[in-house]
């Protein structure tokens, strides 16, 4: 099945809610459940998901498969670079290529942009999206015990 990226529809209440469902998702995944569980409620993150789509600086992309939403990120810029924030991809549609056509898509926002750098931050045992950056060639940095960075240099392309 065909992968489709596109921007998320911000008069759609129920894509607004399934990126911020998800956002939790992310969340309870790589902290758990105790303790990511009980971080944001549903209308904290819907008001996340719903100030990204109001700046002109940010965006909510989607990810497809036919017409089924199965992903999503979030981008931003940050201190004149490209940020990516949450990316999630249901389980059922991992290893299909999605995240990699999101992040294909969040720097080519950034080029647009005309940022130089692209970034994200983790936590150190976010094993898959460490693999997942660290194989578009961004390079690892410890922050603190609970982040780390992901970042590289964003060329023309």
């Amino acid at each position: 099945m065909e992968i489709h990226v596109r921007s998320l529809d911000p008069n759609a209440a129920d894509e607004v809610a399934l990126v911020a469902a998800r956002m939790r998702e992310t969340i309870v995944e790589v902290l758990g459940k105790a303790r990511g569980g009980s971080l944001y409620d549903a209308a904290f993150l819907e008001s996340r998901v719903r100030e990204h789509l109001d700046r002109d600086d940010a965006a909510v992309l989607l990810g497809l498969l036919g017409t089924t939403i199965v992903s999503h990120v979030i981008l931003r810029v940050e201190d004149e670079a490209g940020l990516f924030g949450t990316l999630y991809v249901a389980p059922d549609a991992r290893r299909l290529g999605v995240a990699g056509a999101l992040v294909g898509a969040g720097e080519a926002w950034m080029r647009e942009r005309r940022l130089s750098r692209a970034r994200t931050y983790t936590h150190p045992a976010n094993a898959p999206l460490h693999a997942l950056f660290g194989g578009r060639g961004y390079v690892l940095s410890p922050i603190s015990p609970d982040f780390v960075k992901l970042e590289r240099p964003l060329g023309a392309s």
